[in-house]
């Protein structure tokens, strides 16, 4: 996707937010705290690059709206006897609109693999950043459970940095890249535990992704 794609997606988020009107509170659709002072997750993906994820995931309220997210992810790709383990921290807040929720969101990650495979023996590490927003609204499906279906594109930049370490070939290198993504999801919650889907639909050379997590929250409304 193109940013002008990004840009045109994110744009008309803030404009559906913005012509809403302002209510009571609202929720970070991804990240649900449901009202509560710190929620915890676990969650599985998968992309159609053959890639699986297991993480764990915990949110908490800092003040007032903002809020700190931190994630660990565990991946196993194909052909790669390592696993790339890595974590992110970003901070977000909710905005209440009449009927909408919108959750700027903005933050850091750092992601490590090593291999031993005598063919390709070394390290890659890959730094990103990432700035975005979701836009949901809830609908209420009984006295104690509500659905939001959401969308949330994201502006991404990835610096990536590889070192074989095989005796018989040494290379360093490094690059960046820039990616926009467009996820779509559909957060379930109760009064203490939210069931969260998200999908990303596959553009140009950018992979299908498919995700699911549960979250439980804790502390007073």
């Amino acid at each position: 996707m193109s940013a002008i794609s990004f840009r045109c997606a994110l744009s008309a988020t803030l404009l559906v937010a913005g012509v809403s009107g302002v209510a009571g509170a609202q929720d970070c659709a991804p990240t649900p705290l449901l009202g509560r002072r710190i929620a915890v997750g676990a969650n599985v993906s998968h992309s159609t690059l053959d890639e699986t994820s297991l993480g764990a995931s915990i949110t908490g309220r800092v003040a007032g709206p903002l809020r700190l997210d931190g994630d660990y992810q565990s991946t196993r790709m194909a052909d790669v006897d390592g696993l790339a383990r890595g974590g992110r921290v970003s901070f977000s807040a909710p905005v209440a609109f009449a009927g909408f929720a919108l959750c700027p969101t903005a933050g850091v990650g750092y992601t490590r693999l090593s291999t031993t495979e005598s063919s390709t023996e070394g390290r890659v590490t890959t730094r990103e950043s990432r700035f975005g927003a979701s836009l949901g609204r809830t609908f209420g499906l009984g006295s104690a459970t509500s659905l939001m279906p959401f969308v949330e594109p994201l502006l991404v930049r990835q610096n990536v940095s590889w070192e074989s370490i095989a005796s018989s070939w040494v290379l360093h290198g490094e690059g960046s890249d820039n990616q926009t993504q467009v996820w779509l999801g559909v957060s379930i919650a109760m009064s203490r535990t939210a069931v969260v889907a998200r999908f990303r639909p596959k553009r140009g050379s950018d992979p299908r992704e498919i995700g699911v997590g549960v979250v439980t929250a804790f502390g007073k409304h």
